[in-house]
């Protein structure tokens, strides 16, 4: 029962590529992603899923759909996926989503302590550059 649509440049596309990640809809999802960043990596697993769920919300209300390619007889078509779907987009952009440092979501949760090193380790190793070119 896939009922085709149109698509529109502020729904989302599932997917993966660069076409997909530079589409309207997409860049839009990435920038509400981005102001609840910090929040939603502070935050328990209730609170992570009311933010994702809040994010569907919002997106929606503008009428933003979420889309992915269906392909029927050789012929592409768009179809609007199940809230659910959404949902798992929303939350794989939030986990995945880089940091204003290009440094991988997964990579700023790890502990302090190895944050600390490596910017001990690089400051070590600028400051020693320095002293030798000097």
């Amino acid at each position: 029962n896939v009922v085709p649509v149109s698509g529109s440049p502020r729904d989302i596309i599932c997917g993966r590529g660069l076409h997909i990640m530079n589409h309207h809809g997409n860049h839009n999802l990435h920038l509400i992603v981005d102001r609840y960043r910090h929040t939603y990596l502070t935050s328990t697993r209730k609170e992570k899923a009311a933010i994702t769920r809040s994010i569907v919300e919002q997106l929606k209300s503008t009428g933003a759909r979420f889309l992915r390619r269906f392909n029927d007889d050789g012929d592409d078509k768009w179809v609007e996926v199940d809230d659910n779907t959404a949902y798992k987009k929303v939350g794989h952009a939030l986990r995945l989503r880089r940091s204003d440092h290009g440094q991988n979501f997964l990579e700023s949760v790890r502990g302090q302590q190895g944050q600390s090193q490596h910017a001990a380790t690089l400051h070590s190793a600028v400051r020693t550059e320095t002293i030798s070119t000097s």
